[in-house]
């Protein structure tokens, strides 16, 4: 039962390492270009607003509703 119990606490610690470096890795080592990235997808979206059409409604005699 020892044996389980120390594998399954090493696994999780190799887990638990991997993630924490996997977050230094994005927010310190590139925190740069991704910061750089949502402000120019944010600026972007703003300027390319698309335009809207009419929406128009048929009755049953194939007439248009405005």
């Amino acid at each position: 039962m020892g044996f389980r119990i120390t594998v399954l606490t090493g696994f999780l610690a190799i887990m638990y390492f991997g993630l924490t470096f996997n977050l230094y890795n994005i927010q310190i080592e590139k925190g740069n270009y991704y910061s750089a990235k949502a402000a120019s997808s944010y600026k972007n979206g703003i300027s390319a607003l698309p335009l809207r059409g009419g929406i128009y409604f048929i009755d049953k005699d194939k007439r248009f509703i405005p």
